[in-house]
């Protein structure tokens, strides 16, 4: 297993956040919470090995994850994006809630800045509606 990295810090797939709890849209388009926004318990059960590294299966394989019209392509990046791929590791389970908000705080006012609130929004919405063949 490899160690969890800092906060903010590139993700080298060690998949401590995976395994401690689902993230968000895992947890709603597994169908694991009846709510968008909830988030289940880990370890997620898309959560795979791959070359040495744990990834998020519904990354690589859309398709057997969610009941798809688009291509995978669109729902790669639309999943992407709302678990922060490209933004850093925001684990904070390693670390004390002083230490580690502040860093969270910033890791997260850089990702919003990168991304409007619209393309998250449309972002949601594309997942929720294909996660409703799980719920």
């Amino acid at each position: 297993m490899l160690d969890k990295p800092e906060i903010g810090s590139p993700c080298n797939g060690c998949g401590i956040c995976c395994a401690t709890t689902v993230c968000s849209a895992g947890s709603y388009a597994l169908g694991l919470v009846p709510r968008w926004g909830e988030r289940a318990r880990g370890p997620c059960p898309a959560l795979v090995e791959d070359s040495g590294k744990l990834v998020c299966s519904i990354l690589l394989h859309p398709t057997d994850w969610l009941n798809v019209e688009r291509g995978p392509p669109v729902l790669r990046y639309a999943f992407g994006l709302l678990i922060g791929v490209g933004a850093g590791c925001d684990d904070s389970s390693n670390e004390s809630d002083a230490s580690a908000q502040p860093k969270i705080n910033a890791l997260h006012a850089a990702f919003f800045a990168l991304h409007p609130a619209g393309e998250l929004y449309a972002a949601v919405d594309m997942i929720k509606d294909y996660a409703t063949y799980f719920c």
